[in-house]
């Protein structure tokens, strides 16, 4: 089913009233809108299998029992309670002004995506599968998340269900609280903008890490004046970061921290 707007009537809108809506496994499609104007659905408890907003889309209650997919901007509006969503993906920015649960949430690189203070996004598991975060930038894509005041956060919750932990990809976050037995990693420098907690600022790979050896022929070091050094790591993982101190306890006198796309990390 496809809800265009035209000049006439630019709106896309469907609303329905208290009721059974027999969606079985149909798609549910709010096509590109007139600048300005977005596609809306507005249905109290209603139940929806698949529902896609191909340009500005607003949903407010409506439970999904599929996927939901926004791929411009997306607003999720306070609304009805008890109106899940399966699996949400967002393709642009958006803002989340409810309190909903999931099984699945999956956010763009280099997107936006506002919380409204105080409200709680709860991650479920389903058939035995725990709840998926998804949060995978890429250099120069950054994933910002942030609550609508920073001096209030916004909640996400996740439980573990299967051992395992989350690990996000340049990743954001502003005023933002996980709660939840699950460990999600925010391994990007200066991830930890401000006031956030439950999170885990560091690097997310799981035990035991990559141990990686210094490259001694690529490697360059010459003795002073003035001395130089180019130290390379042989191993050391695309998504893995070195640190580098003059300290050799490791502790304090950070000089470098980073590494480079590819087999090596270099400083």
């Amino acid at each position: 089913v496809t809800l265009k707007g035209t000049n006439n009537n630019p709106w896309a809108i469907l609303t329905y009233d208290p009721g059974t809506f027999h969606s079985g496994t149909s798609t549910l499609i709010f096509e590109a809108n007139i600048s300005g104007y977005y596609g809306r659905l507005s249905a109290g408890e209603a139940e929806f299998h698949n529902v896609i907003f191909k340009d500005f889309g607003v949903l407010q209650g409506s439970k999904i029992n599929n996927n939901l997919i926004f791929e411009a901007y997306g607003y999720l509006e306070t609304g009805t309670n008890n109106t899940p969503i399966h699996n949400v993906e967002f393709y642009g920015d958006a803002w989340i002004n409810d309190s909903r649960s999931y099984h699945s949430m999956r956010f763009a690189p280099g997107k936006r995506y506002t919380f409204t203070a105080g409200f709680t996004q709860t991650l479920v598991p389903h058939l035995g599968v725990e709840g998926q975060f998804i949060a995978q930038g890429l250099p120069g894509q950054y994933i910002e998340m942030k609550s609508s005041d920073p001096n209030v956060p916004a909640i996400i919750h996740k439980d573990d269900y299967d051992g395992t932990s989350t690990c996000t990809k340049y990743l954001f976050l502003t005023g933002m609280t996980h709660t939840g037995t699950e460990d999600i990693y925010v391994p990007t420098p200066g991830g930890d903008v401000f006031n956030n907690a439950g999170w885990l600022f560091f690097p997310c790979n799981p035990c035991p890490a990559t141990i990686p050896v210094l490259d001694v022929v690529a490697s360059i070091t010459a003795g002073c004046p003035p001395g130089q050094a180019k130290l390379v790591l042989a191993g050391l993982k695309a998504d893995e970061w070195a640190n580098w101190y003059t300290d050799p306890a490791a502790t304090t006198d950070l000089v470098y921290s980073g590494g480079t796309p590819g087999p090596a990390g270099n400083m």
